[in-house]
């Protein structure tokens, strides 16, 4: 009886037009299809990325600060957002005239900054004197991995790119420099330590990377590398600094279009070891190391209070500045 009654429930089944295919369970992320068909695709791309690096080119080095150009106009709040501290003549012009823009260069292809620095009535932060300048800086408010202390290593890496008719003074048109923060109430030498300087030597326009020890007078480290090679080039520069009494300290420049090498200092030889000059980073009277970029020149003659022949309005480009520091 039990199987007859078997019998006869299966072939109800299988006349019955109303009964619904069982289907089994399914995990509820599967059925997401949303196509013309009412199905899902058997292979579906996959979802986009709900949070994609907003940067499409990082930098590599973990741990540096690095100042990029950007278009967002506003170069002052760039910088300062960062920790660095721009000093540049706006308020010399009535109305106030941004020195420090961002541009689009179609050499990089990206965003850079543009320094601008006017013959007249340009003057060095807001004091009537024989130079001006426009240059961004570290200081005491800048976060502590921005400034040296004793026994740190910091390397500094830059672009730079001089307009293929810049004219250098006989005086200084310094580009970039290393200075000592004193320590309060105390004395001591506040010249630069490093200089990167353009300048006019005779008939011949150089570039010059100078070292001054503590009460010293300058020394060159490297003289008379052809202005020529620099101008209407970006250069890239990467630069070592061991913040003490006794340091190591590296300096090398590299046309970006054809990879020249135009500077490639090293007070060490990479080779044997043997120390070539003794540089002191680290004055007794020394609270903090700091860079400082931008341009900053002399425009009147030393001797005579004249006007330097030859002046004229000035922009250099500088792109992708990167600041970092290692341990002690």
């Amino acid at each position: 009886m039990k199987k007859l009654f078997v019998i006869l429930l299966a072939l109800a089944l299988c006349f019955c037009g109303g009964a619904d295919e069982v289907k089994p369970p399914v995990d509820d992320d599967t059925e997401q299809g949303d196509d013309n068909n009412g199905g899902g695709d058997e292979n579906p791309d996959p979802d986009p990325d709900p949070d994609p690096d907003p940067d499409p080119d990082p930098d590599p080095h973990s741990g540096a600060v690095v100042l990029r150009g950007s278009a967002t106009g506003d170069a002052y709040a760039a910088m300062r957002l960062l920790g660095f501290e721009p000093e540049s003549p706006d308020e010399d012009h009535t109305p106030s005239v941004p020195h420090i823009t961002q541009v689009y260069d179609a050499d990089l292809q990206k965003y850079v900054f543009a320094f601008l620095l006017h013959v007249t009535p340009d003057t060095d932060k807001g004091e009537e004197s024989d130079r001006q300048r426009n240059e961004i800086k570290t200081w005491d408010r800048s976060p502590a991995n921005m400034t040296g202390t004793v026994g740190e290593t910091h390397e500094y890496k830059w672009f730079m790119r001089l307009d293929a008719g810049f004219v250098p003074t006989p005086e200084f048109s310094h580009l970039h420099q290393i200075k000592p923060i004193k320590q309060k109430d105390t004395g001591g030498d506040e010249n630069p330590i490093i200089t990167l300087t353009a300048r006019r030597s005779g008939s011949n326009n150089i570039m010059q990377l100078i070292y001054r020890a503590d009460g010293g007078g300058n020394e060159y480290l490297v003289n008379n590398v052809a202005l020529s090679d620099f101008q209407g080039h970006w250069v890239s520069f990467t630069e070592r600094v061991e913040y003490k009494a006794d340091a190591h300290y590296t300096f090398k420049a590299v046309r970006v279009s054809d990879g020249k090498v135009l500077i490639n200092y090293d007070n060490i030889d990479p080779v044997s070891g043997v120390k070539s000059k003794t540089l002191c980073f680290w004055r007794a009277s020394m609270g903090l190391g700091r860079p400082k970029w931008g341009l900053y020149r002399r425009t009147l003659s030393q001797t005579t209070g004249q006007p330097l022949a030859g002046q004229r309005d000035e922009t250099v480009r500088f792109a992708d500045f990167s600041i970092e520091e290692s341990g002690q």
